[in-house]
């Protein structure tokens, strides 16, 4: 879970709420996401899945989906996955 905004944190509750097992990288309410943190948070553990507004209306803060799925795709090809 990706959580920079009001949208953010609301889906952090769904998905609390839901019992998924997740981690959030976070930033305060219209700050940018730390993109490092983010791709060292991919590349240590298995990731099924990232979740992210696109964008926060109330501060204007644009968080760049294209290049956030881009990063999302390198760091997990870049991972080391146990075979099944």
């Amino acid at each position: 879970m990706l959580s920079n905004s009001e949208l953010g944190e609301r889906l952090v509750d769904h998905v609390r709420r839901y019992g998924l097992d997740f981690r959030v990288v976070g930033a305060p309410r219209g700050d940018a996401l730390d993109l490092a943190e983010l791709v060292h948070q991919l590349r240590q553990q298995a990731t099924g899945w990232v979740w992210a507004g696109a964008c926060e209306t109330s501060t204007g803060t644009d968080n760049q989906v294209e290049h956030l799925k881009r990063l999302c795709r390198a760091a997990l090809l870049h991972t080391e996955r146990p075979a099944r």
